[in-house]
């Protein structure tokens, strides 16, 4: 069963007990919506032990500044296994970190 929540009332707390495979839509585009990316992210790394694939679609800084982001992936000891990522980004290298393409919107 898939299941998409969507809106700014969503939570972390808010992922259902049975969820196995996450992908979280993120706004990293400003200090204060990556402020609010790490709180989804932290929740989730707290609990990663009860996700089998976590991905991150990724609303990046127009200034390529998403560095923040690193931490999280499983290639740097975190849980998310793909991070596809809305502007251009040095980091893509199309194994662990992906372009998508502009004009994503929830």
């Amino acid at each position: 069963m898939c299941r998409f929540f969507t809106g700014h009332g969503i939570a972390p707390e808010s992922i259902p007990e049975n969820s196995s495979n996450i992908v979280l839509i993120l706004n990293g585009n400003v200090a204060s919506k990556v402020s609010m990316a790490c709180r989804w992210l932290d929740y989730i790394v707290q609990r990663s032990f009860r996700f089998s694939n976590i991905a991150v679609v990724l609303i990046g800084s127009e200034q390529c500044n998403n560095s923040w982001i690193m931490k999280y992936m499983v290639k740097f000891g975190g849980p998310v296994k793909a991070a596809f990522i809305v502007y251009d980004s040095p980091d893509v290298d199309n194994d662990l970190f992906y372009q998508w393409p502009l004009g994503v919107a929830t």
